[in-house]
Protein backbone atom coordinates (compact mmCIF):
# COMPACT_ATOMS: atom_id res chain seq x y z
CA UNK A 1 0.00 0.00 0.00
CA UNK A 2 1.64 3.49 -1.08
CA UNK A 3 -0.13 5.62 1.34
CA UNK A 4 1.08 8.76 2.42
CA UNK A 5 2.91 8.38 5.60
CA UNK A 6 -0.01 11.26 7.41
CA UNK A 7 -2.61 8.33 6.57
CA UNK A 8 -3.27 6.20 9.88
CA UNK A 9 -6.49 6.95 10.74
CA UNK A 10 -9.70 7.80 10.14
CA UNK A 11 -13.42 9.34 11.12
CA UNK A 12 -17.04 9.40 9.90
CA UNK A 13 -18.72 12.34 11.62
CA UNK A 14 -22.54 12.21 10.48
CA UNK A 15 -24.83 15.24 9.99
CA UNK A 16 -26.80 14.04 13.51
CA UNK A 17 -23.67 14.87 15.02
CA UNK A 18 -22.64 18.56 13.69
CA UNK A 19 -25.55 20.70 15.32
CA UNK A 20 -24.26 24.18 14.77
CA UNK A 21 -21.35 23.00 12.90
CA UNK A 22 -22.96 22.18 10.05
CA UNK A 23 -21.55 24.76 7.55
CA UNK A 24 -18.21 25.40 9.28
CA UNK A 25 -16.33 21.96 8.85
CA UNK A 26 -13.02 24.04 10.46
CA UNK A 27 -15.26 24.20 13.99
CA UNK A 28 -15.82 20.44 13.30
CA UNK A 29 -12.21 19.61 13.19
CA UNK A 30 -11.27 22.52 15.99
CA UNK A 31 -14.15 20.61 18.18
CA UNK A 32 -12.78 16.79 17.26
CA UNK A 33 -9.40 17.95 18.22
CA UNK A 34 -10.44 19.06 21.82
CA UNK A 35 -11.18 15.35 23.03
CA UNK A 36 -8.92 12.91 23.46
CA UNK A 37 -11.09 10.23 22.54
CA UNK A 38 -10.26 11.07 18.97
CA UNK A 39 -6.62 11.31 19.50
CA UNK A 40 -6.44 15.71 20.45
CA UNK A 41 -5.11 17.58 17.69
CA UNK A 42 -4.17 14.70 15.67
CA UNK A 43 -7.14 15.34 12.46
CA UNK A 44 -7.38 17.39 9.63
CA UNK A 45 -8.97 17.34 6.52
CA UNK A 46 -7.15 15.17 3.95
CA UNK A 47 -5.42 16.67 0.77
CA UNK A 48 -7.05 15.50 -2.45
CA UNK A 49 -4.34 13.45 -3.39
CA UNK A 50 -4.42 11.72 -0.23
CA UNK A 51 -8.10 11.20 -0.42
CA UNK A 52 -7.22 9.44 -3.89
CA UNK A 53 -4.57 7.10 -2.05
CA UNK A 54 -7.73 6.31 0.12
CA UNK A 55 -9.71 4.97 -2.79
CA UNK A 56 -7.21 3.39 -4.63
CA UNK A 57 -6.29 0.85 -1.17
CA UNK A 58 -9.79 0.90 0.21
CA UNK A 59 -10.28 -2.35 0.61
CA UNK A 60 -7.01 -2.74 1.61
CA UNK A 61 -7.32 -0.13 4.67
CA UNK A 62 -11.08 -1.82 5.45
CA UNK A 63 -12.74 1.17 4.29
CA UNK A 64 -15.42 -0.30 1.90
CA UNK A 65 -15.92 1.80 -1.81
CA UNK A 66 -17.01 4.64 -0.26
CA UNK A 67 -14.40 7.02 0.14
CA UNK A 68 -15.15 10.86 -0.78
CA UNK A 69 -15.12 14.10 0.68
CA UNK A 70 -18.89 15.86 1.08
CA UNK A 71 -18.44 19.77 0.75
CA UNK A 72 -22.15 20.59 1.98
CA UNK A 73 -22.40 17.23 4.44
CA UNK A 74 -26.04 17.18 4.18
CA UNK A 75 -25.85 13.61 2.12
CA UNK A 76 -23.08 11.84 4.08
CA UNK A 77 -20.18 12.98 6.31
CA UNK A 78 -16.60 14.29 6.69
CA UNK A 79 -13.56 12.17 6.32
CA UNK A 80 -11.07 12.82 8.26
CA UNK A 81 -7.54 11.91 8.61
CA UNK A 82 -5.07 11.48 11.80
CA UNK A 83 -0.69 11.35 11.63
CA UNK A 84 0.97 9.09 12.90
CA UNK A 85 3.94 7.97 14.61
CA UNK A 86 6.77 10.48 14.36
CA UNK A 87 4.25 12.87 12.62
CA UNK A 88 1.61 13.20 15.28
CA UNK A 89 3.22 16.68 16.67
CA UNK A 90 3.76 17.99 13.24
CA UNK A 91 1.32 19.23 11.08
CA UNK A 92 1.20 19.56 7.20
CA UNK A 93 1.20 22.83 5.40
CA UNK A 94 2.56 23.01 1.59
CA UNK A 95 5.27 20.51 1.09
CA UNK A 96 6.09 20.04 4.34
CA UNK A 97 5.65 19.23 8.08
CA UNK A 98 5.75 21.81 10.43
CA UNK A 99 6.32 21.41 14.61
CA UNK A 100 3.07 22.27 16.48
CA UNK A 101 5.41 23.78 19.30
CA UNK A 102 8.66 25.64 19.71
CA UNK A 103 11.83 23.42 19.84
CA UNK A 104 12.35 22.28 24.00
CA UNK A 105 8.43 22.87 24.92
CA UNK A 106 5.48 20.32 24.51
CA UNK A 107 2.90 22.75 24.92
CA UNK A 108 1.92 25.24 21.66
CA UNK A 109 1.42 28.05 23.82
CA UNK A 110 5.07 28.33 25.12
CA UNK A 111 7.88 29.89 24.09
CA UNK A 112 11.01 27.35 25.16
CA UNK A 113 14.28 28.98 25.40
CA UNK A 114 16.45 31.16 22.86
CA UNK A 115 19.31 28.55 20.66
CA UNK A 116 22.79 29.99 18.83
CA UNK A 117 22.34 29.00 15.52
CA UNK A 118 24.87 26.21 15.72
CA UNK A 119 23.00 25.01 19.05
CA UNK A 120 19.63 24.96 16.36
CA UNK A 121 21.60 23.34 14.13
CA UNK A 122 23.36 20.64 16.35
CA UNK A 123 20.20 20.03 18.60
CA UNK A 124 17.54 19.41 15.45
CA UNK A 125 16.24 15.59 16.42
CA UNK A 126 16.01 12.66 13.74
CA UNK A 127 14.46 13.55 10.40
CA UNK A 128 14.07 17.45 11.37
CA UNK A 129 15.82 20.28 10.47
CA UNK A 130 15.07 24.10 10.52
CA UNK A 131 12.90 25.64 7.07
CA UNK A 132 14.12 27.11 4.71
CA UNK A 133 13.27 31.08 3.63
CA UNK A 134 10.85 30.08 1.08
CA UNK A 135 9.01 27.09 3.32
CA UNK A 136 8.49 30.29 6.09
CA UNK A 137 7.67 32.52 3.30
CA UNK A 138 5.10 29.85 2.06
CA UNK A 139 3.98 29.42 5.71
CA UNK A 140 3.51 33.23 6.03
CA UNK A 141 1.52 33.42 3.09
CA UNK A 142 -0.59 30.52 3.86
CA UNK A 143 -2.70 31.64 6.30
CA UNK A 144 -2.64 28.79 8.48
CA UNK A 145 -0.28 30.18 11.23
CA UNK A 146 -1.12 32.73 13.53
CA UNK A 147 1.95 34.65 15.08
CA UNK A 148 1.84 36.36 18.26
CA UNK A 149 -2.04 35.95 19.44
CA UNK A 150 -4.11 32.59 20.13
CA UNK A 151 -6.74 32.62 17.65
CA UNK A 152 -8.75 29.73 16.72
CA UNK A 153 -8.82 28.55 13.27
CA UNK A 154 -5.10 28.22 12.70
CA UNK A 155 -2.97 24.82 12.13
CA UNK A 156 0.18 26.53 13.92
CA UNK A 157 0.80 29.60 16.71
CA UNK A 158 4.15 31.08 17.45
CA UNK A 159 4.14 32.88 20.37
CA UNK A 160 5.85 36.00 20.60
CA UNK A 161 9.69 35.21 22.35
CA UNK A 162 10.38 38.61 24.15
CA UNK A 163 9.43 41.97 24.79
CA UNK A 164 10.82 45.47 24.64
CA UNK A 165 9.82 48.74 26.58
CA UNK A 166 10.72 51.93 25.91
CA UNK A 167 9.53 54.59 28.52
CA UNK A 168 9.54 57.95 27.72
CA UNK A 169 8.77 61.43 29.85
CA UNK A 170 4.74 61.09 28.65
CA UNK A 171 4.51 57.69 26.79
CA UNK A 172 5.49 53.72 26.96
CA UNK A 173 6.13 51.96 23.57
CA UNK A 174 6.03 48.17 24.59
CA UNK A 175 6.64 45.78 22.00
CA UNK A 176 6.37 42.21 21.76
CA UNK A 177 8.72 40.08 19.31
CA UNK A 178 8.73 37.02 17.77
CA UNK A 179 11.67 35.55 16.05
CA UNK A 180 12.83 32.12 15.13
CA UNK A 181 15.43 30.44 13.29
CA UNK A 182 15.46 29.55 9.64
CA UNK A 183 18.39 28.00 7.44
CA UNK A 184 21.35 30.90 6.29
CA UNK A 185 21.15 32.08 9.70
CA UNK A 186 18.03 34.22 8.80
CA UNK A 187 14.95 34.52 10.99
CA UNK A 188 11.24 34.51 10.60
CA UNK A 189 10.38 38.28 12.46
CA UNK A 190 7.19 40.07 14.04
CA UNK A 191 6.33 42.40 16.12
CA UNK A 192 2.77 44.13 17.84
CA UNK A 193 3.30 47.29 19.47
CA UNK A 194 1.44 49.25 22.06
CA UNK A 195 1.35 52.80 22.25
CA UNK A 196 0.70 53.55 26.04
CA UNK A 197 -0.52 56.82 27.65
CA UNK A 198 -0.70 56.92 31.27
CA UNK A 199 -2.59 53.44 32.05
CA UNK A 200 -4.79 53.76 28.88
CA UNK A 201 -3.84 52.41 25.58
CA UNK A 202 -3.92 54.59 22.79
CA UNK A 203 -2.50 52.73 19.42
CA UNK A 204 -1.57 49.27 18.86
CA UNK A 205 -0.09 48.02 15.34
CA UNK A 206 1.07 44.62 14.36
CA UNK A 207 3.57 43.81 11.51
CA UNK A 208 3.76 41.15 8.86
CA UNK A 209 5.46 38.92 9.98
CA UNK A 210 9.13 38.73 7.54
CA UNK A 211 12.28 37.12 7.03
CA UNK A 212 15.37 39.06 8.22
CA UNK A 213 19.29 38.53 8.57
CA UNK A 214 20.38 37.54 12.30
CA UNK A 215 22.13 39.77 14.36
CA UNK A 216 25.79 38.24 14.60
CA UNK A 217 25.74 35.45 17.09
CA UNK A 218 22.36 36.15 18.37
CA UNK A 219 20.27 33.12 20.01
CA UNK A 220 16.53 32.94 18.90
CA UNK A 221 13.72 30.39 19.07
CA UNK A 222 13.25 26.94 17.10
CA UNK A 223 10.53 25.61 14.96
CA UNK A 224 11.83 22.55 13.30
CA UNK A 225 9.79 20.80 9.42
CA UNK A 226 9.86 17.41 8.50
CA UNK A 227 9.99 16.85 4.63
Amino acid sequence: MSSPICINGYLWVYPADLGYFTTHPDDVIANINRQNKYGKDNWRIPTPEELMTMEDNANTIGLGDDIYMCTAHANGCLRLVATKGDYADFVRIGDVYWSKTNYGTTNGAEKGRPFTYEEAVNHAPEGCRLPTKEEAMALIYSGDARFGDITSGKLLYFPFTRDHTHDGSYDTYISQIGEYWIEGEQIIYFKSTFHMYGFNQRENYNTEPEVRSSSSGGSYHVRYVKK
